[in-house]
């Protein structure tokens, strides 16, 4: 599998940015708090969703709660990926709604085509 781009709205400190990936190895780098980890958060969450666990006794907020957008607005994106055999998937989240699409290359909506979790989410990841 081979990330072609990122378009996130709202995710933790990024707002309105748009990654795009090359083929082969991609090196994020930047300053502390540059939002590095963020950014891995957001595909993780794109892929896998975002558990909503209770806060932990230490203060640690859990993932779907800690990336919450800190501006308001649409909490999600998209990621769009290819295949090993060529196929391209888009897939867009919005985590404040819990709603999850997935279109192939010919922007046709195939999320009901694969089964779901215990979670209702579509297990295309």
């Amino acid at each position: 599998m081979f990330i072609n781009k990122l378009e996130i709205k709202r995710f933790g400190k990024l707002t309105d940015r748009t990654v795009k990936l090359t083929k082969g190895i991609n090196i994020i780098f930047g300053c502390n708090e540059a939002g590095k980890t963020t950014l891995q958060w957001f595909i993780r969450g794109m892929l896998y969703g975002l558990k909503n666990t209770r806060q932990l006794k230490s203060g640690v907020l859990p993932p779907l709660r800690k990336f919450e957008s800190w501006s308001g607005g649409q909490y999600g994106g998209a990621i769009e990926y290819t295949l090993d055999d060529g196929s391209t998937y888009r897939v867009e989240r919005d985590f404040k709604k819990g709603t999850v699409y997935l279109f192939d290359s010919n922007f046709k909506d195939v999320t009901c085509s694969f089964g779901t979790g215990r979670d209702k989410m579509p297990l295309f990841a």
